[in-house]
């Protein structure tokens, strides 16, 4: 019985723990000052929305934003940052400053389209990934 407790009570403890998902519109603006690159909009461009997590996982660390490898923008836990890539085929890299290696994923643009997408944020990776929020 104290073994089932004992199991019981950490699996709660751990999916308290767990990071959420966070709407483009509940997230906050990342501060203008982390964002390095892609800021303008013009008429070639797509606009690609990046939202992260929010939670205790990782919580105290960025997740640094490359596009082709270039550092486009800082993202703390819950907050949500746009870019203005050009229309085309581009890479999206994300890392955290201290823990998880870089994970890319390749997004291709149309001028004048939204794209969003999700900086989700594991114990021990990080991913990028479509969302519909």
């Amino acid at each position: 019985m104290k073994g089932f407790v004992a199991v019981t009570l950490s699996a709660l403890m751990l999916a308290g723990c767990a990071n959420k998902p966070v709407s483009f519109a509940d997230a906050s603006p990342v501060p203008t000052e982390r964002i390095y690159a892609f800021r303008t909009p013009g008429a070639d461009t797509a606009e690609v929305k990046l939202t992260r997590d929010s939670g205790f996982i990782r919580a105290a660390f960025n997740q640094e934003i490359f596009v082709d490898g270039k550092h486009a923008a800082s993202i703390g836990q819950g907050e949500s940052a746009v870019l203005h890539l050009p229309a085309g085929v581009h890479i999206l890299g994300a890392r955290d400053t201290k823990i998880s290696d870089m994970v890319e994923r390749e997004i291709t643009v149309q001028a004048g389209q939204t794209y969003r997408r999700r900086v989700a944020v594991m114990f021990s990776t990080t991913d990028i990934t479509p969302t519909a929020f």
